[in-house]
């Protein structure tokens, strides 16, 4: 990987490292969702969507629970999904 893409990819971490997010559990359905907002605009929110959509396919169990992670970009979600 080019190093200008190693820097990207460091950025990308970076923001994520400090923005902020909801926890939001749902122990019905064995779940916490890690709702990430939004991060600064040179971070485009497809690489953001893609990320989640990655580490969410990998079904980790959190630390000390059952729940299951789910990973969301808060602004890909559609107004009926923020009410659950």
């Amino acid at each position: 990987m080019p190093q200008s893409k190693h820097d990207e990819a460091r950025s990308l971490l970076r923001a994520l490292y400090t923005c902020e997010a909801d926890l939001v559990p749902n122990e019905q359905e064995g779940t916490l969702t890690v709702r990430v907002h939004h991060l600064a605009a040179r971070v485009t929110a497809a690489a953001v969507q893609h990320l989640c959509t990655e580490l969410t396919t990998t079904e980790t169990v959190f630390p000390g629970t059952e729940l299951r992670l789910i990973y969301e970009l808060v602004s890909s979600q559609t107004p009926r999904d923020q009410g659950s």
